[in-house]
């Protein structure tokens, strides 16, 4: 994955050519990415997935608490990623 430190604040870059700040996005494998991808589809928000060149899944941190999770099942492993990644569920 190509970060960047600057100011003490880890970038990544988007697809865009946009340096973002790893507070702002949250990493996850393929398969939460699609069940998440799939879960928002149904509400009708939009929710969509990056993917690096290195094969690293990321979203924006603002689309993915778009989301109601409330009928969502996680496995403990989908929790684990949440939480490491400080995200408010």
């Amino acid at each position: 994955m190509e970060t960047q430190k600057e100011n003490k604040d880890v970038l990544v870059h988007n697809e865009n050519g946009e340096w973002i700040s790893v507070t702002k996005v949250i990493f996850l494998f393929e398969s939460f990415a699609t069940k998440l991808k799939a879960h928002a589809e149904k509400q009708g928000v939009k929710f969509s997935v990056h993917k690096w060149y290195d094969g690293t899944f990321w979203c924006y941190r603002q689309e993915f608490e778009a989301i109601n999770l409330r009928d969502f099942k996680m496995t403990a492993r989908e929790w684990k990623t949440l939480v490491d990644q400080y995200v408010n569920i």
